[in-house]
C-alpha cells in the first residue's frame, strides 16, 4: 500500500520536473526562433546586419535582445 503511494507521489514529481524543462526549453527555443527571424527580415530590409556564424549564434541563444546587441555593436564598428 505504502510502496503504491510512494510510487504515486514520485511519478507525479517526476512528470511535474519534466514539464518544468521541456517549458523553460520551449520558451527559449521560440525566442531564438523569433530572434533569426528578426535577422533576416532586419537583412531584407536593407539593414545590413552581417549574418555570420558568430552572429548567428548571438541572436540564436539571445533572441530579440541579443539581435539588438548585434545590430548596435555593428553600426558602432565594434564587431561584425
Amino acid at each position: 500500500m505504502w510502496e503504491t503511494i510512494a510510487a504515486v507521489v514520485i511519478a507525479i514529481a517526476v512528470a511535474w520536473a519534466v514539464f518544468s524543462i521541456v517549458k523553460t526549453f520551449g520558451k527559449f527555443i521560440i525566442n531564438g526562433i523569433v530572434g533569426l527571424l528578426a535577422m533576416l527580415i532586419i537583412n531584407a530590409l536593407g539593414i545590413g546586419v552581417p549574418v555570420n556564424l558568430l552572429s548567428v549564434i548571438v541572436v540564436a541563444l539571445g533572441g530579440l535582445p541579443g539581435l539588438a546587441i548585434v545590430i548596435i555593436l555593428h553600426f558602432l564598428r565594434i564587431i561584425f
